[in-house]
């Protein structure tokens, strides 16, 4: 992973100029494919975890009834669609919030609390 492309110089005077984490809502998709990959390694692990854990027999990780893993929605080596979509679902409202959050009513520009 190229830490560069995913982190930025601190704007807060408290963190003496110091790199932190850029927010992943705003980065743009040609500066993930490095990071991509090494998520992609990730769930890979975690299907051959799987796999090991069933003797090898991957029909028996695709019927794998232990639901409170916190591999389990994983073990197929991908992550589910409906998570993708709940967590897109997730940030477009989180993101609006914020834009709700600070935007100022026409009356209020100027006006004394």
């Amino acid at each position: 992973m190229t830490a560069g492309r995913l982190q930025e110089r601190s704007p807060y005077e408290t963190d003496g100029d110091h790199l932190i984490g850029r927010d992943p809502r705003t980065v743009p998709a040609d500066d993930w494919p490095d990071a991509w990959q090494e998520a992609k390694q990730g769930i890979r692990a975690i299907r051959m975890k799987c796999l090991d854990r069933c003797g090898g027999d991957q029909p028996e990780v695709r019927k794998c009834t232990v639901t409170t893993c916190p591999l389990w929605a994983f073990r197929m080596g991908s992550v589910p669609k409906a998570l993708k979509r709940r967590d897109a679902r997730r940030r477009d409202r989180s993101v609006r919030a914020e834009g709700e959050a600070l935007r100022i009513p026409p009356g209020q520009i100027g006006a004394s609390p």
